[in-house]
């Protein structure tokens, strides 16, 4: 993910190493758990997923987490608007 610490542009994601079209839930959570954000996104026919999460612009300051999920493991970062 990056950039990260963000200013509140648009934060991108990118997952390799994933199967052509593999399908990706993406869901963002503040640090009370409320979801903030949740997208599900393809990886393309190199098995890379590479894209904007829009909508950071307006979160407030904070620590969110960011979890990726597919065939039942799940990928998790901490993101930082600032």
């Amino acid at each position: 993910m990056f950039p990260n610490p963000s200013n509140g542009d648009n934060v991108y994601l990118k997952m390799n190493g994933l199967a052509p079209n593999e399908e990706i839930l993406v869901v963002l959570n503040d640090v009370l758990g409320q979801q903030v954000f949740s997208k599900v996104m393809f990886a393309d026919t190199n098995g890379t997923v590479l894209e904007a999460i829009n909508g950071t612009q307006n979160l407030p300051a904070g620590v969110y987490l960011i979890v990726g999920s597919r065939r039942n493991i799940a990928y998790k970062q901490k993101l930082i608007i600032k």
